[in-house]
């Protein structure tokens, strides 16, 4: 099945990412799109809780997963984001997590039970 956006299929869409690098950048500043986009992110700090209506916020650096054979390799981006944390709880410092992108801010998106 083809990409309805680019166009490629699983298979062409892999062997270009080996080809340019293995290296997808995920950049709020230059993103135009109108559609949510998720990311895999590492915080070495934490973040603060959401009190209310006010959302915590913390730091954390974006990876991706570099191809290694059969392996996938968590690898980094090198791109810091401030991010929003959602839930009223604390996140841990030395985190991986995931982040969405909405528009250009993003949100830690987990809420404790």
């Amino acid at each position: 099945m083809e990409d309805p956006i680019y166009g490629f299929s699983a298979g062409v869409a892999d062997q270009l990412l080996r080809v340019i690098g293995q290296t997808p950048i995920v950049d709020a500043a230059n993103s135009h799109n109108n559609y949510t986009t998720i990311a895999v992110a590492y915080t070495t700090a934490g973040a603060t809780g959401r009190s209310g209506t006010t959302l915590g916020t913390g730091t954390a650096t974006l990876y991706y997963f570099a191809v290694s054979g059969a392996d996938r390799v968590l690898t980094t981006q090198t791109v810091d984001v401030t991010f929003y944390n959602m839930s009223s709880s604390t996140v841990a410092a030395t985190k991986f997590l995931m982040l969405l992108l909405v528009g250009d801010v993003w949100i830690c998106n987990w809420e404790e039970c």
